[in-house]
């Protein structure tokens, strides 16, 4: 992988993973696509920092002119999540939207994918954003209370996007379009795994600034292991791997992450 490939690599992952505009790579190759999957959590580092950022200083404002309660906590966490969904242009909950709608169609695989490709939000859609969305802020809210927000959520937010690369390694059923066909095949699985410890060894260890190693490493395997196990369910279901599974895995795993740390953190 050569200087320009990370160059390119770089532009890449933030132009597509992070609402930072961006000069567009010169090229897209392989030796960019790796750049850029190796490249994922470190943005995601810094979409962590905004969200994080923004509600810590928040909460601060808050102490400062009216009374903390948990109320004035929860309508922090949403400005939070808010924060984080501008901050990924919405992709990934609009991944998220797109494949609940999918599965839960009950259609064929290409039916199924048809649905996905559909701009319109659906009633399952609708209903996965809701649920999610507010989990997060409630799970972020207790952070908030707690002052760990800052920390763990750009913990989690590395932790969510360390895994593209195992997510999308050599042998992954590729789909016809989109992000999903891109970046499939860029690793080996060895290569994968490797990429995979290394980021969430980060993650864990960011996390321990405020939590202890095993509530942590609790956090991110099971936030791994929940979304993996959708992933090969929507693979399973459709027949390949999709951009919208890769955003709605991110989402997933970010979620159940939060879960854990509010309430064994």
């Amino acid at each position: 992988m050569t200087s320009n490939g990370f160059s390119n690599g770089l532009r890449l992952a933030v132009g597509t993973f992070s609402a930072l505009r961006v000069p567009p790579p010169a090229q897209v190759n392989s030796s960019s696509v790796r750049w850029s999957l190796l490249l994922v959590p470190a943005v995601g580092a810094g979409v962590g920092l905004v969200g994080g950022g923004v509600g810590w200083v928040t909460w601060w404002l808050v102490g400062h002119f009216t009374e903390r309660t948990m109320l004035m906590a929860m309508v922090v966490g949403w400005l939070v999540v808010g924060c984080l969904v501008w901050a990924t242009r919405a992709m990934h909950v609009d991944g998220l939207a797109d494949l609940t709608d999918g599965l839960g169609s009950g259609q064929p695989a290409e039916s199924a994918l048809a649905v996905m490709r559909d701009p319109r939000i659906g009633a399952f859609g609708a209903l996965a954003l809701v649920v999610v969305l507010s989990v997060q802020a409630s799970a972020i809210a207790v952070l908030i209370e707690r002052g760990t927000v800052l920390p763990l959520l750009i913990a989690v937010a590395i932790a969510a996007r360390a895994p593209l690369a195992w997510w999308t390694r050599r042998g992954t059923p590729q789909s016809a379009d989109g992000l999903g066909r891109s970046v499939v095949g860029a690793f080996s699985p060895a290569v994968a795994a490797g990429v995979l410890v290394v980021w969430l060894s980060g993650a864990v260890a960011v996390g321990m600034a405020v939590n202890t190693a095993l509530v942590s490493a609790i956090a991110v395997v099971l936030g791994v292991g929940v979304a993996t196990w959708l992933r090969r369910r929507a693979i399973r279901r459709l027949g390949a791997l999709t951009g919208d599974t890769l955003g709605a895995c991110i989402e997933v795993a970010a979620t159940t992450m939060l879960v854990v740390l509010a309430v064994a953190g």
